[in-house]
C-alpha cells in the first residue's frame, strides 16, 4: 500500500478558495518564539491568562508582547483567536 500526495506552492487559486489572508504586525513584526524563532502559530499554548504562551516546537515560554494580550475563554483559548487568521487558519 503506497500513499501520495502532490502538493504546488503558489498554484493558482480556484473560483472554489477564498484568498489567503495578509496580517500586517507593524514595525514589531510577528510574535515569535525567543527560543527557537517560530512564528506564531494554532498550535501555541496560551497560558497564565494570556500573559504567556508555551511554543509547540520547542515548549519554551514567552511573555506575550502588551499589544498582543488578549484574555483566555474557559476552556484556555484566546478570546480573539477566531478574529485572528494566525491562531485559526494555516497558510
Amino acid at each position: 500500500l503506497c500513499i501520495g500526495a502532490i502538493i504546488q506552492p503558489l498554484a493558482e487559486q480556484t473560483n472554489a478558495e477564498e484568498p489567503p489572508p495578509i496580517r500586517d504586525f507593524g514595525e514589531q513584526g510577528p510574535i515569535r518564539c525567543s527560543n527557537c524563532r517560530a512564528y506564531v502559530n494554532p498550535f501555541f499554548q496560551f497560558v497564565d491568562h494570556g500573559k504567556s504562551f508555551i511554543c509547540n516546537m520547542c515548549t519554551a515560554k514567552n511573555t506575550v508582547p502588551e499589544h498582543y494580550y488578549c484574555n483566555l475563554d474557559p476552556k484556555g483559548f484566546r478570546r480573539d483567536r477566531n478574529d485572528r487568521p494566525e491562531l485559526c487558519r494555516g497558510s
